[in-house]
């Protein structure tokens, strides 16, 4: 090839790498924004996504920086790099890109082998792999120091910017957990001051009788420490599970250093499948730990055959090996520990040893559970343990409360009813974003009647969580006074929300919630609230059949004129009235709909199964203030 024809097919190929890159970058930041805080659809609690992000291939080896940040730097770096070297790999530009393309491979595989694969990564590393591709193609060239200077120069100033913002998130994310921290030490060493009853009873009791927990009371089967001690942890754990990790090492670090201090486990394997078509915890969807379940039966049959001592060596042995072991090596695990091989193996894989891991499970599920770790201290939970030495400050406060000894199995901590409830308690009050063109049901103004309870929701017309949380409030108000229920949009649509993340995945996209959004507002203006109730009542009776719903269908249910509401729905008031609604949300930082708030408290939680998540709080919410 002559050098004219080389150096315009090189130049031909300098849009195409370049817009791979710009694939990779964006995709990198949606990720990095997630890492920060920022909501992201698909990338949910115990999503494919979150799941990674939380792994081992999430961070950094030897510094704990998101994978992601480091993916952004340096697809920033190589995208002016590529520009500033001409659309050439030349110099030292070569090896950094195949090194850069290496590591794709090496995630992709990960994401494949571990079957999550988070839609996110794999356009990142697709586009760096398809830049590598046209970038070889163009051949490299003599050294040039510019690109070089380009890609470190950018590389540094995009690690000094994400640095910067990972900083003050984890600083206000740290803050946030030991405010929550700080509160539930409080409720503890409150309790310990208060417990001097007659009988020695728990204190932490909540709504649920102790009847509840039967006679052994909340524990787990095996204990470390002293069989009765002022202060007593119950951990409920995942052995694959990286925050589980870090806890229970915090938490070992106090065990070897104290001892009136005792701990119990309980399990709670995020693992759908047992083997041999078994089914371990039934309450997630799909398996995200793969060998958890096994790791929580390899604890319990060592605990079965060699006793307490036993059960904490294993456990201690499985985290150090993250919950993932082969059968050789659990083999030598248990012959060094002294245990019968044969009994060993002969417990773990008994159905009774599923079934201990079963009843943990419930147990776990009883609590609201969802996800791991779940710790107690005295029969209160832990919240904020994702703080700094969470559990050791914790534990040295309730300890300078001189809390009385209790058996192994004495606390009573509330059910998911009582942590629903106490949750939203304890969540601050918020101010509520304006809303000029507001939506009620039931008396607005009202706030001085007994009971009066105010609910504002933000939800998407076409999603299922909204339709049952706003037909829950609606039952409740028609057999409750009252009541002031505000509804608004956020509708799940780039088509009429400016505030969704940009690139939001077509699977993800609610096709006509800004239509369903449109017709209801429009309802209001041409026909007023009544009008708007009515088309609101159908839009959410109807949500999963939208897609093949037409705006007569809306006119007729909200009695009013099709033309006009035709009309209407393309109007200045009722565009400014959706996008008025999701800016709020923003405001707020929402991060999954429907966000529900009662009494300007936002609930952490609305689904909880075979359960009315919102009448136990309506409930609470109309209690004397």
């Amino acid at each position: 090839m002559s050098p004219r024809r080389q150096k315009k097919s090189t130049g031909s190929n300098i849009p195409l790498g370049a817009l791979f890159l710009l694939v990779a970058v964006v995709a990198s930041v949606m990720l990095a924004v997630h890492q920060l805080g920022g909501g992201l659809p698909g990338c949910g609690e115990n999503s494919a996504c979150d799941s990674l992000a939380r792994s081992v291939w999430g961070k950094v080896p030897g510094i704990g920086w998101p994978t992601s940040y480091v993916g952004l730097a340096y697809f920033v770096g190589m995208l002016v790099a590529w520009f500033a070297s001409g659309g050439r790999l030349n110099g030292l530009l070569r090896p950094i890109a195949l090194v850069g393309g290496l590591v794709s491979v090496v995630l992709i595989g990960v994401m494949l082998a571990q079957s999550k694969v988070c839609a996110y990564c794999l356009a990142a590393h697709a586009g760096n792999l398809l830049f590598l591709a046209v970038a070889l193609r163009g051949g490299g060239g003599e050294a040039a120091p510019r690109g070089v200077m380009a890609f470190g120069a950018l590389f540094v100033a995009a690690t000094a910017v994400l640095a910067g913002l990972d900083y003050n998130n984890r600083s206000q994310r740290d803050a946030e957990a030991e405010e929550a921290r700080a509160e539930a030490t409080r409720q503890m060493t409150e309790q310990a001051q208060n417990s001097n009853d007659d009988n020695g009873a728990s204190l932490s009791a909540g709504l649920e009788s102790d009847e509840r927990w039967g006679e052994d009371g909340f524990r787990g089967r095996y204990v470390h420490g002293p069989d009765e001690a002022p202060i007593r942890v119950v951990m409920l754990t995942d052995y694959q599970c990286p925050d589980c990790k870090r806890i229970e090492g915090d938490l070992r670090r106090m065990m070897d250093t104290r001892d009136d201090l005792q701990v119990t486990i309980k399990h709670f394997p995020m693992c759908r499948e047992a083997g041999g078509g078994e089914i371990c915890n039934k309450y997630v969807s799909r398996t995200l730990h793969s060998n958890a379940c096994w790791a929580a039966r390899a604890a319990e049959a060592a605990g079965q055959v060699g006793g307490d001592e036993a059960f904490f060596d294993m456990h201690f042995w499985l985290f150090e090996k993250e919950g993932k072991f082969q059968r050789p090596e659990l083999t030598n695990q248990v012959n060094s520990m002294g245990l019968d091989v044969d009994a060993f193996y002969a417990a773990m894989e008994s159905g009774q040893t599923l079934d201990i891991i079963r009843g943990d499970v419930d147990d776990g599920f009883a609590l609201g559970l969802h996800f791991t770790p779940l710790v107690f201290v005295n029969g209160v939970e832990l919240k904020g343990w994702n703080a700094p030495n969470a559990i050791g400050k914790t534990i040295e406060e309730v300890a300078a409360a001189n809390p009385p000894a209790r058996k192994v199995g004495s606390d009573r901590p509330p059910f998911a009813e009582g942590k629903y409830v106490n949750d939203w308690k304890q969540s601050p009050r918020r101010r509520m974003p304006a809303d000029n063109q507001p939506r009620f049901f039931g008396e607005a103004g009202s706030s001085q009647a007994p009971g009066y309870i105010q609910v504002t929701v933000w939800g998407d017309y076409q999603e299922e969580n909204t339709a049952r949380v706003d037909r829950h409030i609606r039952d409740y108000m028609s057999q409750h006074e009252n009541v002031e229920y505000n509804f608004r949009h956020y509708p799940v649509d780039p088509g009429c929300n400016g505030t969704l993340p940009p690139n939001v995945p077509a699977s993800s996209v609610h096709p006509k919630a800004c239509w369903a959004a449109k017709a209801a507002e429009a309802a209001m203006e041409v026909g007023g609230e009544e009008a708007f109730f009515k088309a609101h009542a159908w839009l959410i009776d109807n949500w999963s059949s939208l897609n093949s719903a037409g705006i007569g269908d809306v006119a007729k249910a909200a009695d009013v004129d099709e033309g006009k509401l035709q009309q209407a729905m393309e109007s200045e008031t009722t565009r400014s009235a959706i996008d008025e609604d999701a800016k709020a949300a923003e405001q707020l930082g929402v991060r999954s709909i429907p966000l529900v708030f009662v009494e300007r408290k936002q609930l952490p939680r609305t689904r909880r199964e075979g359960a009315n998540v919102m009448e136990w709080i309506l409930d609470a919410a109309r209690e004397p203030k």
